[in-house]
């Protein structure tokens, strides 16, 4: 049996044609209607009875009591314990995700990664075409002779300059 002593005052007493959501509190409040003036205070005791297994059981003793003080202990340990566990997988994720060494740090690397082996390619392309630039001017001359011409400005043996200006 549990026993639970409450209070109740005039504002919880029960008018006759009003609705009450608490089945419990109905019953003592009609049995209380009408009997006592508004101004009055009680204090009830009410009993509870639990059905365990079907059984009606109407004491308890001293072991019985100390069975379910250990077993609320355990829960509440036990609650205890799952909180500290799920906070702690909830920081590791965070870790793991957001961490130096986690999945966002992970995926910004692979994309430097991607970014520099695309560099390196474009580069090692520029190094083949300016080894077979070498190559062209050191093996033939008719290349070397067209570079002279261009770029130093040149002339041949037996060749003139002309030069041409613009009239403004």
């Amino acid at each position: 049996m549990l026993y639970q002593l409450s209070y109740l005052g005039p504002e919880d007493r029960v008018e006759p044609n009003s609705h009450h959501n608490s089945r419990r509190d109905l019953f003592t409040r009609r049995r209380l209607r009408g009997i006592l003036p508004n101004e009055t205070f009680l204090l009830v005791l009410r009993i509870r009875i639990w059905y365990l297994r079907g059984d009606l059981h109407t004491t308890f003793s001293a072991a019985d009591l100390a069975a379910a003080r250990a077993l609320g202990q355990r829960r509440r340990r036990s609650r205890q314990a799952r909180l500290a566990i799920l906070f702690f997988g909830c920081v590791l994720l965070l870790d793991a995700l957001f961490g130096d060494r986690g999945l966002w740090q992970t995926i910004k690397a692979r994309q430097g990664v991607e970014a520099a082996s695309l560099s390196l390619e474009q580069l090692q392309r520029e190094n083949a075409a300016l080894r077979a630039e070498v190559r062209r001017l050191q093996e033939d001359p008719a290349t070397l002779e067209f570079v002279a011409r261009q770029e130093l400005g040149l002339i041949g043996h037996g060749e003139i300059l002309v030069v041409l200006k613009d009239v403004k």
